[in-house]
């Protein structure tokens, strides 16, 4: 199990690059890159600027060493993709990094006009010439790919469309992992599965147990090797998925004093009292269970 370190804040700001950047955020890119052999999982809460920290620390770490740094940036989903896109062109960083969005194909294989006889031959002979035309444009649309990530300074992409890739050859995972400094992982409690085989208890009185799940398997398997990528997980939730993952790969856990995260929040004294026991949602959930009881009696 890996430790925790808290990072305590005093109220004042630091600027890059235009937008405020808070004490605390930076206090933490400063922690990650002090300790660059080292896992960590950065857990601040929702709205507390998680994005924000970890692109202060890529800016830090590129300008520490501009001729080898390479992030690679999952997401679980297109949205969150979309607003590391955003992000990352709010803070110029386009301007100084090479940025590689990972997206899907949208260009559709051609269609092949061909007058032909209505026989078995030509209409064979269509398919075939169809069926290279595609391989063709699949194989320049992976050459494409393979090339854009050797160039990149960040690439950034979903890993559903991530395995994907490596999974149709477009990406080589070994070639993913061998150029990758960081690889920066937001939700990272998505890293885990739950599983009914012998795997990481997340307490040791719960039967859960987890494993690495399928969508980060082809490229994060050997996150143990000393060659391989960092990681760094950003989360904003807490609970037993956060220990699995120290558990399998021995992270550093940082957490930002509180006190100077609410200070930037202003919607979280209306917020809170729904989430205090007793509040609006407690109530719910003691409704919903009660609903369950009453459907499976």
């Amino acid at each position: 199990m890996g430790e925790t370190m808290s990072i305590d804040s005093p109220t004042q700001t630091a600027q890059l690059n235009g937008p405020t950047h808070r004490s605390y955020q930076v206090r933490t890119a400063a922690a990650l890159l002090s300790n660059p052999d080292t896992h960590h999982i950065v857990n601040i809460p929702v709205g507390g600027g998680k994005t924000e920290t970890a692109l202060e620390y890529i800016a830090a770490a590129y300008n520490d060493t501009p001729d080898s740094y390479t992030a690679l940036i999952t997401c679980p989903n297109g949205r969150l993709q979309s607003q590391w896109k955003s992000r990352i062109e709010e803070y110029d960083l386009t301007d100084q990094l090479t940025v590689y969005v990972n997206e899907k194909a949208t260009t559709k294989t051609r269609q092949t006009n061909t007058h032909f006889r209505a026989s078995d031959s030509g209409g064979k002979s269509l398919r075939d010439r169809k069926q290279r035309l595609k391989e063709w444009e699949d194989n320049s649309f992976s050459r494409s790919k393979q090339q854009s990530i050797a160039n990149a300074d960040i690439v950034l992409s979903t890993h559903q469309l991530l395995k994907s890739d490596i999974d149709n050859g477009r990406f080589d995972s070994e070639f993913l992992n061998a150029q990758t400094t960081d690889l920066i992982v937001d939700e990272v409690t998505n890293f885990l599965a739950v599983d009914q085989q012998p795997g990481f208890s997340d307490t040791a009185n719960s039967p859960r147990e987890y494993r690495l799940s399928k969508y980060y398997a082809p490229y994060a398997n050997d996150l143990s090797s000393p060659s391989s990528p960092r990681l760094i997980g950003l989360t904003g939730l807490i609970g037993p998925r956060i220990d699995g993952i120290q558990s399998l790969f021995d992270t550093t856990l940082i957490r930002p004093d509180l006190d100077a995260i609410n200070e930037y929040r202003p919607d979280v004294s209306t917020v809170g009292p729904h989430t205090t026991a007793g509040g609006g949602v407690e109530r719910l959930l003691e409704g919903l269970q009660a609903q369950f009881q009453t459907a499976k009696t």
